[in-house]
């Protein structure tokens, strides 16, 4: 039929979303054991490379990022979910543009 997507085709859009939420949830919940910390930027690419941009108050210091990848990365069968994870903090060329409330 023309113009209908196919259940598989479905299940793989949701699929995509249902991850990208999972990760933005377990971002915010790692996140929420920091008060200063908030996200700049996430992305996940469509070969699930997820890139996660964080920023503080007061910086962030390397500790909060492995923290923050590791929450997420702790949540993910890497047998099942094929995926790369950067976590990393606004540089020159890619500054925060964002205040934190």
């Amino acid at each position: 039929m023309k113009g209908t997507k196919s259940p598989l085709f479905l299940y793989f859009i949701l699929r995509f979303i249902m991850d990208q939420t999972k990760v933005k949830d377990l971002i915010d919940e790692a996140l929420a054991l920091n008060e200063s910390l908030y996200l700049v930027d996430l992305s996940i690419s469509e070969n699930n490379k997820i890139q996660v941009v964080v920023d503080g108050d007061n910086g962030v210091p390397l500790s909060e990022c492995i923290r923050i990848s590791r929450s997420v990365d702790n949540n993910f069968d890497r047998e099942e979910e094929d995926f790369s994870l950067e976590v990393s903090t606004p540089d020159i060329s890619h500054p925060s543009h964002q205040q934190h409330a």
